[in-house]
């Protein structure tokens, strides 16, 4: 993807999201059934968007499925996107990424732009550039007592990164 900016959520793909989800939820709970939204996708990728579509569904069983990675890709700082919609999750998970500013190419990888041009790649989470231990003490100190998965990106070898990864999640979320 060239540096430009992609466009965000229309008011017509509002409209779709929000009648899907309401169904998908209304359906869900005569099951007891919680559904989920991921913070993903330009269109619902940021904090702000993400509680306007649960607003809009208005679904006691519809909450978001919060990555602490994603926000990023819209560049919004996963401190603040996780601080916004931590109270919205009903399940959390924890990635990483190596961030590069829009005007220091990095060269070869598997590099993506963010939303206004920046660089990211997947990484072991807790080696990249998210504050993760930051993060994760927020998470705790709210008291979420949900499922944290984690989610591998990387360009290292995938059960390796995996690993290596769940090992400092584990470490760090005993640490805070």
């Amino acid at each position: 993807m060239s540096g430009k900016r992609r466009k965000g959520l229309s008011e017509t793909h509002l409209k779709w999201i929000v009648e899907g989800c309401r169904q998908i939820a209304d359906y869900a709970a005569q099951f007891d059934i919680t559904t989920t939204i991921e913070n993903h996708s330009v269109s619902i990728q940021a904090s702000d968007r993400v509680q306007r579509v649960l607003q809009s569904v208005n679904r006691p069983n519809f909450r978001t499925m919060l990555d602490i990675g994603n926000f990023l890709c819209v560049d919004e700082q996963p401190l603040v996107g996780v601080r916004r919609n931590l109270s919205l999750a009903s399940l959390i998970y924890a990635k990483d990424f190596y961030y590069r500013p829009f005007d220091q190419d990095p060269g070869g990888g598997k590099w993506f732009r963010t939303s206004h041009g920046n660089y990211l790649r997947g990484a072991i989470f807790g080696q990249g550039d998210i504050d993760a231990r930051r993060i994760l003490r927020i998470i705790k100190e709210y008291g979420y007592d949900g499922d944290i998965t984690l989610e591998f990106e990387g360009m290292e070898e995938c059960r390796e990164g995996t690993r290596l990864g769940l090992d400092d999640l584990k470490r760090v979320w005993e640490e805070v």
